[in-house]
Formats: C-alpha cells, sequence, structure tokens
C-alpha cells in the first residue's frame, strides 16, 4: 500500500462550489471505475470513499496521472487494519489540482458497494 502526499493536491484553502450528493457504485466494479474531471478552473475534493458493508477489493486513486493512493483495500468504516483505508467525514481527504482529474480505479471487481462523495471548487 502507498499513500503519497505529493504536489497534487493544489494549495491553498480548498472553498467549495459545488457538492455533488452520495454516489453508489455497485459491487463489481472494474478497471477505471470512476474519473471525476473538474470544468475548467476549479478542482475536485474526494470527501467520502469507502465501501458499503464488509471492505472491498484492491483500489487505486489517480490525481492528474500519477498514482497518490495505491492498491489499498477500501474499508467500510475507520479502520485500523493494515492495508485498509477510507475517506469518511473529517478523516483523509484527496484535492486534486486546479484542472487535474481524479480517477479511481481497481484491478479486480469490488465485492462491495462504494460510496463516493465529492465536491468542485477552487
Amino acid at each position: 500500500m502507498t499513500i503519497k502526499l505529493s504536489s497534487k493536491g493544489g494549495s491553498g484553502v480548498f472553498v467549495a462550489s459545488k457538492s455533488y450528493p452520495v454516489e453508489i457504485i455497485t459491487a463489481g466494479a472494474t478497471g477505471t471505475f470512476k474519473t471525476l474531471t473538474p470544468p475548467t478552473g476549479k478542482r475536485i475534493k474526494v470527501t467520502i470513499l469507502n465501501s458499503q458493508g464488509t471492505p472491498t477489493s484492491l483500489t487505486t486513486v489517480t490525481v492528474g496521472g500519477s498514482d497518490v493512493v495505491t492498491s489499498v483495500i477500501l474499508a467500510g468504516g475507520i479502520s485500523g487494519v493494515t492495508n485498509q483505508w477510507v475517506i469518511t467525514q473529517g478523516v483523509n481527504f484527496i484535492i486534486g489540482n486546479i484542472d487535474e482529474a481524479v480517477e479511481l480505479k481497481t484491478n479486480v471487481a469490488t465485492t462491495q458497494n462504494i460510496v463516493l462523495m465529492y465536491q468542485e471548487g477552487v
């Protein structure tokens, strides 16, 4: 598992201009199962990313073409288990830089639904 703190996180305070409702990605997703592309001049902030239920398959998060989280098992909530990871209210988040897409992908089909929530802003 790799969780990289990089320059891909943007700079300064993130100010949300639009929040998207919770999205459920159904079990069985594989490959790049979600690409979040900000409007021109905006950034994306992933505020919730976890499994709905028990932990699910290895997941990678890519920002602007660079993997910032690789090969983690998405937990169903805050987890202290090795190789399990979650973004939930107040615990972890990922912010792309201006005009950078955020991609969620897996090499094996997910075994649980995935919960996703994100914002766009500057």
